[in-house]
């Protein structure tokens, strides 16, 4: 019986140049604590912002294509159950069950 020769693992170094990365962040952090605090602060207004300018562009969620099956359902409930704002709408298939 033989022995099972593995082949040796070169270290890696992406890993070694990863952690000098986050090394030197850091210490540029610590030394520059204020300005990065400010910085943070400013990118999450900023990043708000454009976050809220985002809602008029959105859609209803399939009710504004009228081929759609939601559209229907979203008329049916309006138009035959009076429903005026349907939140939710729950479509049950029996099958050969009554129900």
């Amino acid at each position: 019986m033989r022995p099972i020769s593995f082949p040796q693992l070169e270290p890696n170094v992406n890993i070694l140049h990863t952690w000098l990365m986050f090394e030197s962040l850091g210490h540029v952090l610590v030394k520059h604590r204020k300005s990065a605090v400010i910085l943070f602060v400013v990118g999450i207004l900023v990043a708000g912002g454009f976050g809220s300018l985002i809602f008029n562009r959105l859609d209803s969620g399939g009710y504004s294509n009228p081929n759609s099956d939601s559209y229907k359902v979203y008329e049916y409930l309006r138009d035959v159950l009076k429903v005026q704002d349907p939140s939710v709408a729950v479509v049950l298939d029996a099958g050969d069950r009554s129900v």
